[in-house]
């Protein structure tokens, strides 16, 4: 999906999983990780793919 980014250009970014869903989030081993991190832990992670509720409401119709 393209993500629109300052000051001008395109981001984008795919995902890919043969045979499973993306629900299978390893949150055991995000927080066990072996590198420091100042600022993604598995809440931080979690919220990002949120769906806000205007998006919810947009799905349903």
């Amino acid at each position: 999906f393209p993500q629109p980014i300052y000051p001008s250009g395109l981001w984008s970014s795919t995902m890919a999983r043969k045979g499973e869903t993306f629900s299978g989030f390893r949150e055991q081993d995000a927080d066990n990780a072996r590198f420091h991190t100042d600022y993604y832990n598995v809440g931080i992670h979690k919220g990002a793919l949120a769906t806000p509720n205007f998006m919810k409401r947009a799905f349903e119709k």
